[in-house]
């Protein structure tokens, strides 16, 4: 993975920050877009043994209390390994993006998928954009990603670590979809306002660290 300067970022924040707003106002004004739906009955529509357990798996990981234990147990581990810098920043990760996507769940609020429209595992009474497991999943393990590429030695058991937080990255909008409790565009908003997060989380810590 490349480096980026501050340019770059500059540019991308720029690019996520426009694409989430023009998403957003969007999201305010329908319940779901004609592709929403077509790409829910694509996805609840696979059968492929074991991928309803995953799916459920990753999800249920990022529900309350579970989410909770997984995050205080990593800060507590970076904290007794004496990564005290890396275990505020990625406190920092996760508390800032559950409440950007609190707040945009309000600003939006947009319904959840209608069961009468997709199959709906849970029935859930909140707001439906941005999906917040995908954004605390993409700010939270993707700066444990970082770290795991660019700061932690290269073993092979930081391969393991970086493969896992790859499939729970990217697996958990695909099971939110798959549950029927957001649509794709939901998914989406939570991956951009969660990789802004991100970026925003990382150059912080290179300025904590001067690195």
């Amino acid at each position: 993975m490349k480096r980026l300067g501050k340019k770059q970022i500059t540019e991308l924040e720029i690019v996520l920050i426009i694409s989430f707003l023009i998403l957003g106002v969007y999201a305010a004004l329908t319940p779901f877009f004609n592709i929403d739906l077509l790409i829910s009955e694509a996805v609840q529509s696979i059968r492929v043994t074991g991928f309803s357990e995953l799916m459920l798996l990753i999800s249920t990981l990022g529900n309350s209390p579970w989410i909770i234990f997984v995050v205080s147990g990593i800060l507590l581990w970076l904290s007794k390994s004496k990564f005290l810098t890396e275990a505020y920043l990625a406190a920092f990760a996760v508390v800032g993006s559950f409440s950007l996507g609190t707040i945009m769940k309000l600003i939006v609020h947009r319904p959840r998928p209608d069961p009468d429209l997709v199959n709906v595992f849970v029935s859930l009474s909140d707001n439906s954009f941005p999906s917040n497991h995908v954004l605390i999943f993409m700010s939270f393990f993707g700066f444990l990603l970082y770290l795991s590429l660019y700061v932690f030695n290269k073993s092979l058991k930081n391969l393991i670590i970086r493969t896992l937080l790859t499939i729970l990255i990217l697996g958990v909008g695909l099971s939110r979809i798959f549950l029927g409790a957001h649509w794709a565009s939901d998914v989406l908003g939570g991956y951009l306002l969660g990789l802004l997060w991100l970026i925003i989380t990382i150059r912080i810590y290179k300025q904590a660290t001067n690195s």
